[in-house]
């Protein structure tokens, strides 16, 4: 009888480990893709901004306030993973592809609004010191070409 109430005990106790991790699990998607999502509304936003801007002075306003929330992200970022190493992989899961899909497409919708800012506003200080800071925060060495760690 003993025996059988402690693999009862330790069935209960892996179960309810599974579940924990499982739990962890689940929140940890849900915070990754709610970082992705606040990075796609300031994505949009900044796009918005720059394609009504009038002034250069008002696009690289725009690119500060941008440089700045993408400077919070990244920190978000590093905390996330810091805190989900199991999450860590050259897949992401599952359950973020699609919010990655749509953060990639409105970074590439930026990119684009962002060359044509340029070619409007690109002899302005202000602008170019805006764009800088931008390709800096994002990690884009002096070809434009953006930096990865191995």
């Amino acid at each position: 009888m003993k025996v059988i109430l402690k693999f009862a005990s330790a069935a209960v106790l892996f179960t309810v480990a599974v579940s924990a991790q499982s739990n962890k699990r689940a929140a940890a998607i849900r915070e990754y893709g709610e970082l992705i999502n606040s990075m796609i509304v300031a994505a949009d936003g900044l796009t918005a901004a720059l394609a009504k801007a009038q002034s250069a002075a008002s696009a690289a306003r725009a690119i500060d306030g941008f440089s700045n929330r993408m400077a919070t992200f990244q920190s978000q970022l590093v905390e996330l993973d810091r805190k989900n190493p199991e999450l860590e992989g050259d897949e992401p899961p599952a359950e973020l592809v699609g919010h990655i899909g749509r953060l990639e497409a409105s970074m590439s919708t930026l990119a684009q609004t962002l060359a044509q800012a340029g070619e409007k506003f690109g002899a302005d200080t202000q602008f170019q010191a805006a764009a800088a800071r931008l390709a800096q925060t994002l990690g884009a060495d002096e070809e434009g070409e953006e930096e990865y760690e191995d």
